[in-house]
C-alpha cells in the first residue's frame, strides 16, 4: 500500500509569494523529502498558476488627512490613506506607489497593515497614490491594482 503515507498540503492564498507582474502568475514548486528526511529530497519543476484578477472586483474604499509633520529637516506635510480590506480578498500585504505632479508612478514601499503614509518631498503640488497586492518585479500592474487616488493637492 504505497500511498498511505500520501499528504495532502493545502496553502494559502495569503503565503503565496508576489504575484508575477508580466504574465500574472504565481511561480510555485514543491519539494518531496524522504520519511526520515535526510537520505533523498527532490524539487518540483517550477509551476506557473495564473493568479485570479481583481478587475471584476469593486476597488476599495479609501480615505486620506493631510497632516503637519515635523522631520529632521523641518516641518512638512503627510498624506495619510487609510483603506478597507474586505474579508475575502485574502491578501493583507499591499504595494503603494506614488505620482507626484502629474509624473509617473514610482514605487514608494510595501504596507503590512491598511494604512501607509507619504510625506511630500520637496515643492509638488500634488500627490496621486496607487495600491495593488504586491507584484514582482515592483511595478504598476492593472489586474493587481485595488484603488487609485485622485490627484491630492497638498500645500
Amino acid at each position: 500500500m504505497p500511498d498511505a503515507n500520501i499528504k495532502k498540503v493545502v496553502i494559502n492564498k495569503s503565503d503565496l509569494p508576489a504575484i508575477l507582474g508580466a504574465d500574472f502568475t504565481y511561480n510555485v514548486r514543491y519539494r518531496l523529502v524522504s520519511e526520515d528526511k535526510n537520505r533523498t529530497s527532490h524539487w518540483s519543476r517550477i509551476y506557473n498558476l495564473t493568479a485570479p484578477s481583481l478587475s471584476p472586483l469593486e476597488y476599495l474604499d479609501y480615505s486620506y488627512v493631510k497632516e503637519t509633520v515635523t522631520t529632521s529637516s523641518g516641518t512638512n506635510t503627510a498624506l495619510r490613506i487609510n483603506w478597507i480590506v474586505p474579508s475575502t480578498l485574502g491578501t493583507n500585504t499591499f504595494d503603494i506607489f506614488v505620482k507626484r505632479n502629474a509624473g509617473s508612478y514610482v514605487y514608494y514601499g510595501t504596507s503590512f497593515t491598511n494604512t501607509y503614509v507619504v510625506t511630500r518631498e520637496s515643492t509638488e503640488t500634488s500627490i496621486q497614490v496607487l495600491v495593488q497586492t504586491p507584484t514582482y518585479p515592483k511595478e504598476v500592474t492593472p489586474n493587481a491594482k485595488l484603488f487609485e487616488t485622485a490627484a491630492i493637492t497638498v500645500p
